[in-house]
């Protein structure tokens, strides 16, 4: 007999049990019906706990597209660097990919820094959904709870809905301080976080333009990169009209023809330049000269021009001086 009174004991508080699931299941999927006075809260907490996400969401979007850049400006400036070194590599051309890489590498440098700042303040944020939204996940389902056990034992024993009710009124009052609690945190923190993440914007911007203008400084001193000359492989393989001997030279001559002196100009036919922009030669046969340099002009063929500065002579870029009338 007394087996039996425990059994049916055991089985009522099985049914009790599954009858406030039942009913707390159909309130989780449409609602539970809490008084107008505490729903207005939970509405609140529904508005901040859409927006944490979201602000975080915008920080880890941010955070990647930088680090993904950064990493593509450190890729490019290992490649720039690794082309000026190349055998044969035009010197001029040289200096240029080394401005390249160098800005390429700081540019990398300063998005990193900012995307760091973007990590820290998207963990900081972070903390909001870990702790306090969990917190209040916690003490909702409490309440949520106790309301439903109220509402089931309200017909069937109003002294266990009663208490009940107690404890709802003391989970919901906790509920609403906590969600009062992040909001509050949510108001003072995403000025502070929005304003960090503007400053460090600027500060990139301020030193992704300081490089920039580097870089243009630089290239202009650099100016025009002029091809270095071909004139030909010489020897077996000399370009000439005459027949041409098992060693290259045409018939009739031992080596390539000399070439005729060149007259020195008398002063009435002197023609002069002056250097617009620097020059730095690229093989024997160029001249290097600087800005302002007044250099002696002998021929003007093409873009080419035979000068002399001093007692050095060579091929010059004809558009790197103004002829002196």
């Amino acid at each position: 007999m007394k087996l039996f009174k425990e059994a049916k004991k055991g089985l009522g508080q099985a049914t009790t049990q599954g009858g406030i699931e039942t009913d707390y299941l159909r309130f989780k999927k449409n609602g539970f019906p809490h008084p107008s006075e505490i729903e207005e809260h939970i509405e609140i907490m529904r508005g901040v706990r859409d927006e944490v996400p979201t602000l975080r969401d915008r920080l880890t979007s941010a955070f990647n597209h930088h680090k993904a850049l950064a990493e593509s400006e450190e890729k490019a400036g290992a490649e720039y660097n690794s082309m000026r070194e190349k055998p044969m590599q035009h010197a001029t051309l040289s200096q240029i990919y080394k401005i390249f890489g160098d800005s390429k590498t700081a540019l990398a440098s300063a998005r990193y820094e900012l995307s760091t700042t973007l990590e820290e303040i998207k963990e900081e944020w972070k903390e909001l959904e870990t702790k306090d939204l969990q917190d209040i996940r916690v003490k909702q389902d409490q309440a949520n709870r106790a309301l439903t056990e109220k509402l089931y034992w309200e017909k069937k024993d109003p002294s266990a809905s009663a208490e009940a009710q107690g404890r709802y009124e003391i989970y919901a009052g906790e509920l609403v301080t906590l969600i009062h609690n992040l909001r509050q945190k949510k108001e003072a923190l995403v000025p502070q976080y929005l304003l960090r993440q503007s400053m460090a914007e600027v500060e990139f911007s301020r030193t992704l333009a300081q490089i920039a203008e580097s870089q243009e400084n630089a290239l202009r001193q650099i100016g025009q990169v002029h091809p270095v000359p071909f004139n030909g492989l010489g020897g077996r393989y000399a370009i000439g009209s005459g027949q041409v001997s098992d060693f290259g030279a045409p018939a009739g001559h031992s080596g390539p023809a000399p070439v005729p002196a060149r007259p020195a100009p008398t002063p009435s036919n002197v023609l002069q330049a002056r250097g617009l922009y620097a020059f730095a030669a690229q093989s024997p046969q160029e001249l290097s000269f600087n800005v302002g340099d007044i250099l002696t002009i002998h021929s003007q063929n093409g873009d080419w021009w035979q000068a002399s500065l001093g007692p050095n002579s060579g091929l010059i870029p004809g558009n790197y001086v103004q002829v002196i009338q």
